[in-house]
């Protein structure tokens, strides 16, 4: 995570019953990347302070994330079915990133 530098998020996400998993990173570089830190404010705003939800579902798509802002490191998982506040981070990141590149319509 360090390497992504002082303001970044990675996620991961495995959807059920799919033989694939995918990675996302995002970091913040430079005056330019306004859009980037529209979106981290919108993730911080829903994953701050909140601790998780339940951690023996298993159906739905799993996701976890990292989020480091200047020394503070942040992360967490769950299932979409049964933690919609982390369902609703993950399509936050996701959706900024089909901007940038074609992502399978399962990642929603």
């Amino acid at each position: 995570m360090a390497m992504l530098g002082p303001d970044a998020v990675r996620l991961g996400v495995h959807p059920a019953l799919s033989d694939y998993a995918y990675a996302l990173a995002m970091r913040r570089r430079g005056a330019v990347a306004q859009g980037l830190v529209v979106v981290m404010s919108q993730f911080d705003a829903v994953t701050d302070g909140y601790a998780g939800g339940d951690r023996l579902c298993t159906d739905g798509t799993k996701y976890a994330f990292e989020r480091r802002r200047g020394s503070l490191t942040t992360s967490g998982t769950s299932v979409s079915r049964c933690d919609s506040t982390y369902e609703r981070a993950a399509s936050i990141l996701i959706e900024f990133a089909r901007r940038f590149s074609p992502l399978p319509k399962l990642l929603r």
